[in-house]
This record gives structure tokens, C-alpha cells and sequence, in this order.
């Protein structure tokens, strides 16, 4: 893994000030590194797990040759050998009762002349139901050319979805002092309210760090407060990836704003460049 020392320091708390903020842009920025993050997380959360169930069961054993608690080689043998499937016997009353089954199937098949007519009754059956499917599915093209006409309100709540903060949060506790991871805390919590003082706080001390302004602009969005979060998802212009974030929930803003034509301007041009929004984009054209 590339970054493992740094992502070490970073779950142990070991970065700060501007060191903090870039590497956190630069999880925002390469997936990859996110990936390696999460990994990381999950190994050291995956080992503290298994350290404490290894501390609580010190002591249960006081000699590794406790018989007592051996179990015999003989009764696990016999317990495999109950799991082994068995075959059916080839016994006389087996072979009597499967020449009733094909006798039966046999009384029960339709003669040569009876099956044609049961196939051409199916093959007219067949053509007159695709004969209506090809109809129907002409009428249902015709309408949703003329009257597709989607609700922005609707298409919004199927698309949004609010950027996960996990990536960007220690495992650790957060500092109280660090108005930035603390506004994640809350934003991760759904206390949007909380988040966004905390966020508002750490921009007027530090207002390079272009995070913030995505996480503050989306908790604008769970508020209701759409035209504030455009203010803010404007702030990430300044780099280019960021940027896309920022566009893809200014499009949605737009949705919910009732200006569907500026939302679509976005979504295509979203499309143009062939980023990580471009399929979601593409989707939503789809439905005007």
C-alpha cells in the first residue's frame, strides 16, 4: 500500500493543521486512497477485536492437555461419517415404485396428433401475444415521448444522497478544539443544525480548506436552505475535482429550486466530461 505510514498517522491522530487538510483532500480526490483508508480501519478495528476476545479467554484452560475438554477422535469420526449423504438403495421395492412413476407419465403424455394440436394452439398463442406486447409497447413509447414531463421534487429524492463523512473521520475520538472533525461528527449523526455552526466556525478561522464547504453545503441542503448550499458548493470552483462534487449537488439544488433547465445544464455537461458523476448524470437526462 502507498500511503500506509501516512494513513497510520492519520487514524492515530498524529496529523495537523495543514498536513490534516491535505491528505483529507486528497481522500476526496483518489479513491484509491480512500480504499486504502477503509482497509486500514478495518484491520486495526479487526485486531483490537481479536486482542479482546484473546484477554477474555485467558485462564479457561489452565493445560493445554485437558483431556476433559479434548473431544475423542472416535466421536468425530462418527459425527462426519452421520453428515455423509447416502445413496438410495437399489432395492426391489425402489424399482417397483419408479416403474409406477413412468407408467404413470406415460397415461398421462398426449398422443402424436393431440401434441401437434397442442402446438399450434401454443405457437398462435405465442404470436398473438406478441403481436399485443409489440402494440403495447408502441403506445407506451408514443405517450412517453409526448408526455414525459418528470417531476423535478421527485427525481431529486431518488437521486440525492448525501457524500458519506466516514472516509474523512478518525476512528479515535476527535478533538472538541477542531471545529472541522467535530461538525463531521455531528453531519455523520444527523445533526445538521450542530454541523453547520461548526463548519461556519472552522471557515472563519480557516477558509482554505475546501472540504468543508461541501460537507457545509450538503448539510444547507438537509436544512431545506438550497440557495445557501449553491453559495457554498460554488467555493470548490477553485479545484477541479472538488468542483465536480460540487456541481453534481448544485444540479440537484436546481432540481429543488424548480429550475430544471439550469439542473439539466449541469447534468450534460457533467456527462461531457466523463467523471465520476457522469453516469448518475446521464440517468437523470434520461427521465426529461
Amino acid at each position: 500500500m502507498k500511503y500506509t505510514w501516512l494513513v497510520e498517522k492519520y487514524l492515530e491522530g498524529e496529523l495537523q493543521g495543514k498536513e490534516l487538510a491535505d491528505f483529507e483532500l486528497l481522500i476526496l480526490k483518489d479513491p484509491s486512497v480512500a480504499e486504502e483508508v477503509e482497509t486500514i480501519r478495518k484491520l486495526n478495528a479487526f485486531c483490537f477485536e481479536q486482542h479482546r476476545k484473546l484477554k477474555g479467554n485467558i485462564g479457561l484452560n489452565v493445560h493445554f492437555n485437558d483431556a476433559e475438554h479434548v473431544p475423542v477422535t472416535d466421536d468425530l469420526t462418527t459425527d462426519m461419517d452421520s453428515l455423509k449423504i447416502r445413496r438410495i438403495s437399489d432395492s426391489a421395492a425402489y424399482r417397483d415404485l419408479m416403474r409406477k412413476i413412468r407408467k404413470t407419465f406415460a397415461e398421462a403424455s398426449p398422443s402424436k396428433r393431440q401434441a401437434k394440436m397442442l402446438i399450434l394452439a401454443k405457437h398462435n398463442f405465442w404470436l398473438t401475444a406478441a403481436s399485443f406486447a409489440l402494440i403495447l409497447a408502441l403506445s407506451i413509447f408514443v405517450l412517453s415521448r409526448g408526455l414525459r414531463n418528470p417531476n423535478p421534487l421527485a427525481v431529486y429524492q431518488q437521486f440525492f444522497q448525501p457524500y458519506s463523512p466516514e472516509l474523512t473521520i478518525r476512528s479515535n475520538d476527535v478533538s472538541g478544539s477542531d471545529e472541522y472533525l467535530s461538525g463531521l461528527q455531528e453531519y455523520r449523526n444527523a445533526n445538521y443544525i450542530a454541523a453547520l455552526d461548526l463548519f461556519n466556525a472552522h471557515i472563519s478561522r480557516d477558509p482554505g480548506n475546501l472540504p468543508v464547504y461541501l460537507f457545509r453545503g450538503i448539510a444547507l441542503m438537509e436544512l431545506g436552505d438550497f440557495s445557501q448550499a449553491l453559495n457554498s458548493f460554488e467555493q470548490l470552483h477553485s479545484d477541479a475535482i472538488m468542483d465536480e462534487y460540487g456541481r453534481w449537488y448544485s444540479g440537484l439544488c436546481y432540481l429543488q429550486l424548480d429550475r430544471p433547465g439550469e439542473a439539466k445544464k449541469i447534468f450534460r455537461d457533467l456527462v461531457r466530461q466523463k467523471g465520476y458523476f457522469a453516469p448518475q448524470a446521464r440517468s437523470v437526462l434520461r427521465l426529461f
